[in-house]
């Protein structure tokens, strides 16, 4: 309340998530009593005057119809006033038969799907293990030519689509700060935007993963690449 008081525009949603129970996590969506318990808090939030929810459940398999059960009740119980968003998985390029490809990326089918049920979808474009500037700067753009065209492909003016861009500075096998960086993915958002491909009428915007870590270079990019741009 204190933040609303402090910016009566800004959106506050509640973050809700964990890690699959079917990955060895704690959130076991094949539980109607988890399902039930999710959305009685959800609403609970809600009601304490948040703007509405954020699901971050990882993976999550394609197609997964335990998850899209969670998303309708959540809804019922917090009804269409309140903002219903969930962190989504890479849009793929083609299918690859085996587990870790299936609980990472979501088709385009996957995609509408879950698009029906909430108000916006937060894609996550790092952890891709790519090592080359220019082919993550193409993947960034791609993501989001894909994901914005395709939540609106029944014509409809869809769920808004935020494209998640990596601030942090670990390094590992799926993620290398000098390639996933915030520089490199606004490039990759621009020039998505830019494609005609891409359906601007969905693009919400991009979600800092995470904004405490930023460092004063990094903000300078934002600043130079992206609000001095969209003025």
């Amino acid at each position: 309340r204190g933040i609303k008081k402090a910016n009566p525009d800004l959106m506050v949603l509640a973050w809700i998530g964990g890690t699959n129970k079917a990955f060895g996590g704690r959130v076991d969506l094949g539980s109607g009593k988890v399902i039930e318990e999710i959305s009685r808090v959800s609403k609970e939030l809600t009601l304490l005057g948040f703007d509405g929810i954020h699901i971050n459940i990882e993976p999550l398999y394609n197609g997964d119809r335990n998850f899209l059960d969670l998303l309708r009740s959540i809804k019922k119980e917090g009804g269409d006033q309140k903002i219903l968003s969930v962190a989504a998985m890479k849009w793929r390029f083609f299918n690859l038969p085996h587990i870790w490809h299936s609980k990472w990326f979501w088709d385009s089918v996957y995609y509408k799907e879950v698009g029906k049920f909430v108000d916006q979808m937060v894609v996550m474009v790092y952890d891709t293990a790519i090592p080359l500037r220019k082919l993550y700067i193409w993947y960034v753009k791609t993501q989001t030519v894909k994901t914005t065209s395709t939540v609106a492909g029944d014509g409809n003016s869809g769920p808004e689509i935020l494209i998640g861009l990596p601030a942090y500075d670990e390094k590992r096998f799926t993620h290398r700060p000098d390639v996933e960086n915030i520089e490199n993915g606004l490039y990759g958002v621009i020039a998505g935007l830019i494609d005609k491909r891409s359906n601007k009428s969905t693009f919400g915007g991009i979600a800092i993963y995470s904004y405490w870590v930023m460092d004063e270079k990094e903000w300078k990019s934002y600043s130079r690449l992206w609000v001095e741009s969209t003025r």
